[in-house]
Parts: C-alpha cells; structure tokens; sequence
C-alpha cells in the first residue's frame, strides 16, 4: 500500500528551511556568550563557523545540516558576523572526512541534542494523537511536531520520517474517531449501517446516496419520499447515540462555566467577583432568551433559538470591558478577601 501524503513538496521545503529574516534570525540564530566560549574553542576559522552553523541549524529549524547544502548569504553572515568569520570561509569547512562527524558528537555532548530513538518516536507518536483529534490538516501539525522536536532538542529526522509521524497520527485520529462514534453500536446497528452501501432498487446509486439526495420541488410525492428515508435512518435506532453525542459536549461546558464562576467568586481571578453573576449557565441563557424576547419582529423569530449564543456575546462583551486596562489584580482580590 503507498504511504499517504499529507504535506506537498513546497511545505517540505518550508518546514526544513533556514531562517533568512532578520526577525527570525535574531530571534534563533543569536548565539549566546557562553555558545561562543565553545565554537571559539575550534581552531580554524572555516571550523568555527561550519560548526557554529551546525548549531544554529539544529536549534532551528531543527535538522542536520547535509554535506555540502547551499547556505543563504543573509543567516551565514549572520552567524559569521558574530563570529568575526568571512562568509568565504565556509569553503573549506569539514574538507577533512571526520570534522563534521566529530563536530556533531560535540553538539550532542555539550548542548544536549539527541537522536529519534524507537523509545522517544513512540512517545511523541502517542504524544501527537490528541493533537491531532483537534485538526485536519498535515501541515499544521507538522509545524506542532517540528516545535516539540526543537522543544525536547530532539534532531528532527528526514522528511519522510516526520511526514510519516504526522500521517500516522492523522490516520490514528480517524480510526479513533471511528471507534468512539461506532463503539456504542451493537452488531444489528452496524450491519443496518453497512447495509446503506449496497445499491438502492430505485437506480443505480447506493441506499446512502439516495438519502443525501434534494428532496426535489415540493409536493406530495417529495414528501413520501422523505418519510420513506426518514424510516430508513431511524430503523437503524442511532436517536439515544446522536442524544448523547449531542448533551456530552453541553454538559461539559456547563460544568467548565460552572467552575468557573465559582473561581471567580472565589476572587482568583482578575475579573470582580460579581462578574461570577453573568459568567454562569443559568445566567447566559437568561440574558439570551430576555435579549430574543424584547427585539422586534423579525429579529425576534430569527435569534429566537440563540438564547446561549446571545448569552456568550454578551459576556464576552462585559468580559472584554473589564479586563481592557489589565482587569482586577488577583492579589488584590485576596487582599480584598482577608
């Protein structure tokens, strides 16, 4: 079977690319006293910037750099400027076989870089897979991947390595997906559900197909045929899963809103302690329903339904004022308190 492709050859090149801005050079590619203590410790020039290159490199983007890589004019007078190296130098860096070698198990003993072992691939493969529940895209999570690479100083492997990571983890939160969506069905229910694939007696198109369909113009053969896929689905019994699919995401954010107006009651947080009357489930929906309730038609019959929805924008509302100029200091909401 060929290995899925998430990311295009042009996101390969932008993820393994040397840093050319002035920003980001200077934001990872400044080298520190106590690094310069340590390059200058290499005896030749050409040495002292190859080897300060490669330590730029692993810190960002990550990666090794390979035998012989073309380096931008901008990041290697960067690094040769504080060095006091000419760019030129570069020539004849590593023209001795072992040097670069060397100089890499130098890296890994001083500053702690460290290879992609089996233990540590399998703990970042399981580490990726709650992140990669929240996505559908390869390219956002390879930059997480990459940044938790750089995190851990870990050396970032070949890109069909990370590629590989990143379709995995996207692969596993599909399958995981699929288990907690089918994993309360019985074996009736799943049979019924597979039994949407075969081909529909009304044409060619399978029974799934046949229900995605437009009902068509109004009238009472539109009708029928609503009801009819309408029986279709519910013959399947999925109404208490999709129930409870639909309560666990609301009754968790209850209880998060729910915690939260107790902390701020509590005066921890920088928001004044009455805030802790609005911040609230009860709250929100009320604010909402009087909001629906007092507009004119027809805003009234449009927002209606919106109860929570107008209740968290004006809580939002109220929480943007408040906390505008900096909010309430929490210590003096425990000063306050004593």
């Amino acid at each position: 079977m060929p290995r899925r492709s998430v990311l295009t050859e042009a996101q390969h090149a932008e993820l393994f690319a040397l840093p050319e801005s002035e920003p980001d050079l200077v934001r990872y590619w400044t080298l520190s006293s106590a690094d310069l203590r340590v390059i200058t410790s290499r005896r030749r020039p050409h040495n002292r910037l190859g080897f300060a290159l490669q330590l730029c490199t692993l810190r960002y983007p990550g990666r090794l750099l390979k035998p012989g890589e073309f380096i931008p004019d901008a990041p290697l007078r960067f690094v040769g400027d504080q060095l006091g190296v000419e760019p030129d130098a570069l020539a004849d860096y590593a023209t001795r076989g072992p040097t670069r070698y060397e100089q890499l198990d130098t890296l890994r003993e001083v500053f702690g870089f460290r290879q992609l072992s089996r233990p540590i691939h399998a703990e970042l493969q399981a580490w990726l897979l709650p992140i990669a529940l929240t996505m559908v895209g390869g390219i956002d999570l390879a930059w997480i991947l990459m940044e938790e690479f750089r995190r851990r100083q870990i050396i970032v492997p070949g890109i069909t390595s990370l590629e590989r990571m990143v379709s995995k983890a996207l692969l596993d939160a599909e399958r995981n997906v699929g288990d907690l969506l089918t994993g309360s069905l019985t074996s009736v229910q799943c049979g019924l559900l597979d039994s949407l694939l075969l081909q529909h007696n009304a044409g060619r198109i399978s029974i799934l197909a046949w229900i995605r369909q437009p009902p068509g113009r109004p009238g009472r053969r539109a009708f029928a045929e609503i009801l009819e896929r309408l029986s279709t689905l519910r013959a399947i019994g999925l109404e208490p899963v999709l129930l409870i699919a639909w309560l666990m995401p609301i009754v968790t954010l209850g209880l998060a809103l729910l915690l939260l107006g107790i902390v701020i009651a509590l005066g921890r947080t920088a928001w004044p302690r009455w805030f802790a009357a609005l911040a609230n489930p009860v709250s929100l929906v009320a604010i909402g329903m009087l909001i629906a309730r007092i507009l004119p038609e027809p805003a009234h019959t449009w927002l209606d339904g919106a109860a929570f929805n107008l209740g968290w924008l004006v809580v939002y509302a109220v929480s943007t004022a408040l906390l505008w100029n900096g909010g309430r200091s929490p210590v003096a909401s425990r000063d306050e308190a004593a």
